[in-house]
C-alpha cells in the first residue's frame, strides 16, 4: 500500500513490555517518507515514525526513533539483463515491507 507523507497508521503492535497491559496495544505511527518501487527497479521506500501506543483510547507517548523500510533494488539486475537486440526488459523493484516476524525496539517516554 502507498500512504501519503504525514498520514497515521496503525502500522505495529507491541509484542513484549514491562507493562502487560501493552502487550497487543496497537502502535501508531506517522508516514514521514513514503515511494512506491518503478518499473525502472528502484525498490520502495517507507519511514515510519511511532508516535504512540493507544491503549484503550489513551496515548502512550514514545520517543522517536524512525523505522527505515526498503524493498529489493533490481536495477542493477535490469541494466546486466539489458543487450543491444533486447533493449527493454523490465524488472521492477519491490515495495517496503514490514514481515510478520520483523520486531523494533522503541522507548516510552
Amino acid at each position: 500500500m502507498n500512504y501519503a507523507v504525514g498520514t497515521e497508521i496503525r502500522a505495529l503492535r507491541v509484542i513484549e513490555a514491562d507493562n502487560q497491559e501493552l502487550i497487543g496495544m496497537p502502535i501508531v505511527c506517522r508516514v514521514m517518507e513514503s515511494r512506491k518501487s518503478n518499473i525502472n527497479g528502484q525498490e520502495g521506500r517507507m519511514v515510519l515514525r511511532p508516535l504512540y501506543i493507544l491503549l484503550y483510547g489513551n496515548k502512550v507517548e514514545l520517543q522517536h526513533d524512525d523505522i527505515y523500510l526498503r524493498g529489493k533494488n533490481r536495477s542493477n539486475v535490469k541494466f546486466w539483463l539489458s543487450v543491444p537486440i533486447f533493449p527493454l526488459i523490465f524488472v521492477p523493484g519491490s515495495g517496503a515491507k514490514i514481515k510478520k516476524d520483523d520486531t523494533f525496539k522503541l522507548t516510552i517516554k
